[in-house]
C-alpha cells in the first residue's frame, strides 16, 4: 500500500538537516510520519550547506518484510484514516485501485465493492475499475498472441463481473479490455505487457474534462488511450453493443482512423437518469463546486436578503456559464436548471436550527450513444424507408 502521507508531498524532503522538510525528521516522525519507512542519514553530520545522500549497493531491508498488500489494506478503516478512508481529508472526484487486480477475484471484487461505497458515502467520488484480465497461456501476457479465452466467453465473463456491482444508482464505471503498453524493466527488445486500463482511462477523463469540459463524455472518437499499444481483445461490433447495453462496460477499442479508444461511457448505473459517466462527474462537479463556494454562507443572518443573494449572485451565474458551455443542452436556461432558495424550502423550524437549504435541480447533456440512419426512397405520394 501507498504511505499516502508520505507520497503526497514526498518531492518536498531534503537531505539538509537544517531545513524544515529534512528528510530525517519528517519520515520518522511518530505522528505525522511513515508508518512502512525509517531513514538514517549516513550522509555526514555537516549541519548547512549541500549535502547529498551516501551511495550504497546491494543493502539488505533492515527490519523489514516485503509482504503483498491483502484486501483489509486496501479498504482500511475510517477510525485509523487508511486504505481508501486515507482520502477523507482529501478533495478527490475520481478513485481507481489498479493493483487490486493482483489479488485473487474474491479479494479484487471485495475491494472493488469497498471502492464503489466508499464513493457513495463520500457523494462527491467516482470509482473507475478495469475488467478482469482475458486468459492467457502465460501468467504474463506480453502480445496478443498470449491470450487463449475465446472472446465470446471473456465477454460473457466481462458481463458477470460488471453485474456483481450494478445497482440503480452507483458511484462508478468498469471498462473493458487490458491494454498493452511499454514494460519500463524488462529485458529484450521493445519490451511489452498487458496491464489494467483504468490508470490510462483517468488519464482520458482528465483530457477530455481540460479540452471538452466535464459534461463531456470520456470517450468517442477523441477519446485516445494515449500509451496502449493493443488490446487483449478485439471487440466485434455485435460484442460491443452486448457489453454497452447489456453489461453496463465501457469497451476499449481500435478503430480505423482513431486509434485505441474508449468507446462508450456508461456508469454502472440501471437508473437511467444515471445512466452515463458524464452525468455522474457533472452531477459531483456541481455539488462540490457550490459546497465550496458556499462557505461564506455560515455564520451570516438567515433572512430573505441572504437567500436572494445566494440564488441570484452567486449560484445563477454559476450555472449560468456551465450553460453557455453546453452542459445542459440547448433549451433556454430556465428550461434547464432550477433554483429554488426562498421562505418555502428555510421555514421558522429550519432556520431556527441554524440550517440554510439551498435546492439546485438541472437537466444535464446525454452523450449520443446510438446513430440511427433511415435511408429510403420518396416517389410521389408515397415513402419506402429502412433504417
Amino acid at each position: 500500500m501507498s504511505d499516502f502521507a508520505v507520497v503526497e508531498d514526498w518531492g518536498k524532503l531534503s537531505m539538509e538537516s537544517d531545513s524544515a522538510d529534512y528528510v530525517g525528521s519528517r519520515l520518522n516522525d511518530a505522528f505525522t510520519g511513515s508508518q512502512y519507512v525509517t531513514v538514517t542519514d549516513l550522509s555526514g553530520s555537516t549541519a548547512s550547506g549541500d549535502e547529498t545522500p551516501a551511495v550504497t549497493s546491494n543493502r539488505a531491508l533492515n527490519s523489514g518484510v516485503e509482504a503483498a498488500p491483502a484486501a483489509t489494506d486496501y479498504i482500511g478503516t475510517a477510525a485509523a484514516k487508511t486504505g481508501f478512508f486515507a482520502l477523507d481529508i482529501a478533495a478527490v472526484q475520481l478513485l481507481v485501485a489498479p493493483d487490486a487486480q493482483r489479488l485473487g477475484a474474491a479479494d479484487r471484487d471485495t475491494v472493488l465493492r469497498a471502492a464503489l461505497d466508499y464513493c457513495a458515502e463520500r457523494s462527491d467520488c467516482t470509482f473507475v475499475a478495469s475488467s478482469p484480465n482475458r486468459a492467457a497461456a502465460t501468467a504474463t501476457p506480453r502480445v496478443p498472441s498470449d491470450y487463449t479465452e475465446l472472446e465470446s466467453d471473456y465477454v460473457n465473463r466481462i458481463k458477470q463481473f460488471s453485474a456483481g456491482f450494478q445497482a440503480a444508482k452507483v458511484y462508478g464505471a468498469v471498462y473493458a479490455g487490458w491494454i498493452q503498453v511499454a514494460d519500463p524493466v524488462a529485458s529484450g527488445t521493445a519490451p511489452t505487457l498487458f496491464i489494467p486500463n483504468d490508470g490510462h482511462v483517468l488519464g482520458v477523463f482528465a483530457r477530455t474534462d481540460q479540452e471538452r469540459g466535464i459534461w463531456k463524455a470520456p470517450a468517442g472518437s477523441g477519446a485516445v488511450v494515449r500509451g496502449a499499444q493493443a488490446v487483449c481483445a478485439s471487440f466485434t461490433d455485435v460484442q460491443n453493443t452486448d457489453l454497452v447495453r447489456n453489461g453496463l462496460v465501457n469497451p476499449i477499442r481500435f478503430e480505423t482512423g482513431s486509434g485505441i479508444t474508449i468507446a462508450a461511457s456508461r456508469s454502472l448505473s440501471s437508473d437511467t437518469r444515471w445512466w452515463f459517466i458524464s452525468t455522474r462527474l457533472l452531477f459531483n462537479f456541481v455539488k462540490v463546486s457550490l459546497r465550496e463556494g458556499l462557505r461564506f454562507v455560515r455564520q451570516e443572518p438567515n433572512s430573505g436578503e441572504l437567500r436572494r443573494n445566494v440564488a441570484v449572485n452567486v449560484v445563477r451565474p454559476f450555472l449560468l456559464n456551465l450553460w453557455r458551455q453546453g452542459a445542459f443542452g440547448s433549451d433556454p436556461a430556465d428550461k434547464v436548471f432550477t433554483i429554488k432558495c426562498d421562505s418555502e424550502n428555510n421555514p421558522p423550524a429550519e432556520v431556527n436550527q441554524g440550517n440554510f437549504r439551498i435546492e439546485v435541480y438541472f437537466y444535464a447533456v446525454r452523450p449520443a450513444e446510438t446513430i440511427v440512419i433511415v435511408v429510403g426512397q420518396q416517389p410521389t405520394g408515397a415513402t419506402a424507408g429502412e433504417a
